[in-house]
C-alpha cells in the first residue's frame, strides 16, 4: 500500500506544470523543465510521446505565439497534407500539419557555427530546402486565389452590433462567396473582388469560415460580449461609425460601385474631421492625403483606428536603427523613458510648427 501510494506521489509531481513558466522562455529546458509542455519526461518510443503532451502540440505553442497565427501569413496547420511529408517533419497524431511539422522546439535558437537565428526551424531555408522537402519545384503550382479580410480583423472583440465584414478576394473571376457563421451558411455577392455584409453574431465565440471554388477558404474567430470586462478592452474591435451605420456610398462611388476613392483620401475625411495640413511642419502621409497609411477607414483594435501602435506604427516607414539613434546618446533612464512614451510624446504625427515635427512642450 505505501509502495503504491509513493509512486502516485512521483507521477502526480510530473503532472504539475512548471510554477511561472508561462512568464519565462519554455525552450530554456534547464530553466523551465520539461513539464511546461509535457505530461510526463518523455522516452525515445513515437507511441509514448504523443500522448504526454500537456495539450495538443499548436494549443502549447499559441501560448506564446497566438499572434503569429493570426496574420494569416504563415504556413496554415490543422489540414491533412495532399504531396508526401519527410519523415523527419513530423505530423501531428492526426497526419495534419502542426507547428512542429517545420520547427524543432528543441534545437538551438542560435546556428552552432554562424550563431545566426534558426527560429528553430528543422531543415535550412537558404536553398528553400525546408519549403522543397514538400513543396519539389516539379510539383510546384501557382497558390490558389485568396481571401483578405478589410473588417473586422480575427480574434476581435465586440461589445456591439451590427458588425461590418467587409473582404477581398484576389481572384477578380469569383462572383460569390459563402460565408458559414457557426451554423449558419449565406452567399454574398461579389463586385470587382469585393464583398461585404453586416453580421449579427451570438453572445460568446462565433466561427466564420469564408469559401468559394479554388480559393483558399479562411476561419476567423470574433469574441461579442455587450458587457466587456476592463480587461479585455485593449483588443476590443471599434468600427468607424459609417461602416456601422452601412452607409458605405459616403465614401465610396454610388454608380457604378466601384469602391473607389480619391487618391488623396484627406478630402473624404475632412468631411468629418479637421484639416490636418496645416502647421509649418506637416507629416509625410498627411501632405500627400494619405490618411489611410495610419488609419484604419473601417475598423481596427487599436485606438483612433490605427493599423499599428506604438513604435510598430511609425517603423513602417521609418527605419529603426535610424529613429532610434537620439536616444542611444542619453543615459539609460533616459532612454527607457522615452521608448515606453513612444514617438508621440515627443512629435506630433499630423503637423506641428517646429522642425521634426516636435512637439510645443519641448
Amino acid at each position: 500500500m505505501k509502495k503504491t501510494a509513493a509512486t502516485i506521489f512521483i507521477l502526480a509531481l510530473f503532472f504539475v506544470p512548471a510554477r511561472g513558466a508561462r512568464d519565462r522562455n519554455p525552450h530554456n529546458f534547464q530553466e523551465i523543465g520539461c513539464t511546461h509542455c509535457h505530461l510526463l519526461v518523455p522516452g525515445s518510443s513515437r507511441t509514448v510521446q504523443k500522448k504526454v503532451f500537456r495539450k495538443s502540440i499548436d494549443s502549447l505553442c499559441q501560448e506564446c505565439h497566438e499572434a503569429a497565427l493570426e496574420d494569416n501569413l504563415n504556413h496554415r496547420v490543422g489540414i491533412r497534407p495532399s504531396m508526401r511529408v519527410p519523415e523527419d517533419l513530423h505530423l501531428s497524431p492526426n497526419g495534419e500539419l502542426s507547428c512542429i511539422t517545420c520547427h524543432n522546439p528543441h534545437a538551438d535558437y542560435l546556428g552552432p557555427r554562424g550563431k545566426n537565428r534558426t527560429y528553430f526551424l528543422r531543415r535550412g531555408m537558404l536553398k528553400r530546402e525546408l519549403c522543397l522537402a514538400c513543396h519539389s519545384i516539379e510539383n510546384y503550382r501557382r497558390p490558389l486565389s485568396g481571401f483578405s479580410l478589410l473588417a473586422p480583423t480575427n480574434n476581435s472583440i465586440l461589445n456591439n452590433l451590427p458588425a461590418p465584414l467587409i473582404g477581398k478576394v484576389t481572384d477578380p473571376s469569383v462572383k460569390e462567396v459563402t460565408l458559414e457563421i457557426n451554423d449558419t451558411s449565406f452567399v454574398l455577392h461579389v463586385n470587382k473582388g469585393i464583398f461585404s455584409t453586416i453580421l449579427t453574431l451570438h453572445e460568446g465565440i462565433n466561427i466564420l469560415r469564408l469559401s468559394a471554388p479554388d480559393v483558399m477558404p479562411l476561419s476567423i474567430n470574433l469574441f461579442y460580449n455587450p458587457s466587456i470586462p476592463k480587461e479585455m478592452s485593449y483588443r476590443l474591435y471599434r468600427s468607424h461609425g459609417i461602416v456601422t451605420k452601412n452607409d458605405c456610398k459616403f465614401c465610396h462611388e454610388n454608380a457604378p460601385v466601384s469602391y473607389r476613392i480619391d487618391d488623396d483620401n484627406s478630402l473624404l475625411c475632412n468631411k468629418c474631421h479637421s484639416n490636418q495640413k496645416k502647421g509649418r511642419h506637416v507629416h509625410g502621409p498627411v501632405a500627400v492625403g494619405s490618411c489611410t497609411t495610419c488609419h484604419d477607414p473601417h475598423g481596427q483594435t487599436n485606438p483612433f483606428l490605427l493599423v499599428k501602435t506604438g513604435e510598430d506604427l511609425c517603423f513602417q516607414c521609418h527605419t529603426a536603427a535610424d529613429a532610434l539613434k537620439h536616444l542611444l546618446v542619453q543615459g539609460a533612464g533616459d532612454k527607457s523613458f522615452l521608448r515606453e512614451k513612444g514617438c508621440g510624446f515627443c512629435h506630433d504625427p499630423h503637423n506641428a510648427e517646429k522642425k521634426f515635427l516636435l512637439r510645443d512642450r519641448l
